[in-house]
């Protein structure tokens, strides 16, 4: 062990943080070992054959054998001339590069399996290489100047399951939620494209993929090497999108936090599995991305109801009438048309800020685990409380149309009325006696289009069993409002309030309420208030996270939980 921290003493950067038995740990620039639980790598990769490219000193090509690889092969250039430098790249180290000594004592200290080779990812073939199970590719992207080129290299030797864990821009993230997009970094690091999440997926999408996960950004946070890290590897802040944020702010919260990342699990679109590389490069993204249309965005033109789509005529006509609330992807190509551009923002952010919560409640409530979906539109949440544990979903709409389509959308995908059934009702005709308790209530939306959210709240708290979420526009009013108390002296200061206005455009806009209604908005304090009043014990703000919709990270709109 004394030798092992002598050599150790003798290298004072790393990339990566590893753990070694005894407890002693290389000082990295990143952290890994808090990255882990942030990224979708499987827990068992028993008996497959893996590969890691762009190994550097080995961490995740270490990890993938921990977790049971029977063969691990770690991939890097060798040799620094190899490296995609940009042109203009002031200084370009010679050489052997350094990780390769790194990795060399990682893998002794770790009586590692894991065999390391020199290669390019462009060079990548079945024939030199033969074909992988599992592969990762980590925080490689960015530093290529044709990552597609790069992706389709990796497509020829897979057989399984791609994990990409890259780099993203937070900032175009929040601007361009759903569109592809990515920025071209200062051209004096080695450093090319940084896409947002949306561009990450595209980039695999145009190589060949079929995207099966997407993970939430998070940072790559730094570890210890970070003071000693050699100021030409670190990635570039350039003039950030959201004009409104000085530069030494974006500076300040990637030291603090780390280094935006975001990871993906594609696997070979079936038709390609067997094609060799495609001669497609960065430059055609742009034609792809049109020809495909954002995933969550409005649909391409939709081919009529055929056999091969299985979409009823029912269906076909309510896809060619007024737009949908939800993105439904019916069949391949055919997608409900939206009727705002926003909305899968809104409806994305809404589902990842309450899964969590919601699935828990419905499994500690066991297989029989029951939910209700009031306000439910289409039904879009009430099949999502199906994925997340429910055994029966109720969803409730006081507009035909809606039910009528949630009913379309339900046969469609074939599930049985007795797990997933709709009612049209006023939110005020339920009777919670005749309905019954669940274990999961959703009110998402509809708060602010009533006239007595408090009602409407109190009957939701009867029908409650275990948790309820509440979803709501806010006002921006946070200085306490004051009024009289009833004799000329005597004032008060609420600071919970909310604006009136009344509904009138409803018979024109399906996402106003019902027609002359007085809508109600609260303000933050007011709609905590709210649920409380109606009869919640325990109240709780969940918080959005930095790539979430921007009403919620602006407190225009707020989620809370009830139990």
């Amino acid at each position: 062990m004394n030798d092992l921290v002598a050599e150790l003493a003798e290298h004072d950067f790393w990339y990566h943080t590893i753990e070694f038995p005894g407890g002693s740990r290389t000082p990295g620039l990143f952290d890994m070992p808090r990255a882990l639980s942030r990224v979708g790598m499987p827990e068992s990769l028993d008996g497959k054959r893996c590969l890691d490219v762009g190994t550097a000193e080995g961490f995740w090509a270490f990890e993938m054998e921990r977790r049971g690889a029977s063969e691990v092969v770690a991939m890097d250039l060798g040799e620094w001339a190899r490296v995609d430098w940009p042109p203009a790249c002031a200084s370009v180290p010679q050489g052997e590069m350094d990780v390769i000594p790194r990795f060399k004592l990682a893998h002794r200290a770790l009586a590692s399996d894991v065999e390391w080779i020199a290669g390019s990812v462009y060079d990548l073939s079945p024939e030199t290489h033969g074909k992988f199970d599992f592969i990762f590719l980590g925080s490689l992207l960015a530093h290529l100047s044709d990552p597609v080129r790069a992706l389709a290299a990796i497509r020829s030797v897979l057989e399984g399951e791609l994990l990409v864990n890259d780099v993203v821009s937070l900032p175009l993230t929040l601007l361009q939620l759903r569109r592809p997009a990515a920025r071209l970094a200062e051209a004096q690091h080695p450093v090319w494209w940084i896409p947002n999440v949306a561009g990450l997926q595209r980039l695999a999408e145009a190589a060949g993929y079929q995207v099966l996960a997407v993970g939430r950004p998070y940072f790559l946070p730094y570890g210890r090497g970070r003071a000693t890290a050699p100021q030409q590897i670190l990635t570039p802040v350039s003039p950030t999108p959201l004009r409104r944020l000085p530069l030494r702010l974006v500076r300040n919260l990637r030291d603090r936090l780390g280094i935006p990342h975001a990871w993906l699990l594609a696997s070979p679109r079936p038709e390609l599995a067997s094609e060799p590389p495609s001669t497609t490069s960065s430059a055609n993204v742009a034609a792809h991305a049109e020809s495909q249309g954002p995933r969550m965005a409005a649909p391409n033109p939709r081919p009529a109801a055929t056999a091969s789509t299985g979409i009823s005529e029912a269906l076909e006509r309510e896809l060619t009438g007024t737009g949908w609330m939800y993105p439904w992807e019916l069949a391949e190509g055919v997608t409900a048309p939206l009727l705002g551009d926003n909305l899968p923002s809104v409806h994305s952010t809404r589902a990842e800020m309450i899964e969590g919560p919601v699935r828990e409640a419905l499994a500690a409530a066991g297989p029989d685990a029951t939910a209700l979906d009031l306000a439910c539109c289409e039904g879009w949440f009430s099949h999502r409380l199906l994925e997340w544990g429910a055994g029966r979903v109720v969803g409730v709409d006081v507009r035909e149309l809606n039910i009528r389509r949630a009913e379309l959308v339900r046969e469609h995908f074939g599930i049985d009325r007795e797990r997933l059934s709709f009612r049209r009702a006023d939110v005020f005709e339920l009777n919670p006696a005749e309905l019954g308790h669940f274990d999961v209530v959703l009110v998402l939306g509809l708060v602010y289009h009533l006239e007595d959210p408090t009602g409407a709240l109190r009957r939701a708290r009867a029908m409650t069993r275990g948790l309820c979420a509440i979803e709501s526009q806010l006002t921006r009013q946070t200085r306490p409002i004051v009024y009289g108390g009833g004799s000329p002296d005597v004032f008060h200061r609420a600071e919970a309030s909310f604006a009136a206005f009344v509904e009138t455009y409803a018979a024109i806009d399906p996402l106003a309420s019902v027609s002359g209604v007085l809508s109600l908005v609260p303000n933050r304090a007011a709609l905590e208030t709210l649920a409380r009043v109606a009869g919640f014990e325990e109240v709780e703000f969940l918080e959005p996270s930095p790539h979430h919709d921007v009403q919620y990270l602006r407190g225009d709109r707020a989620v809370v939980v009830g139990r």
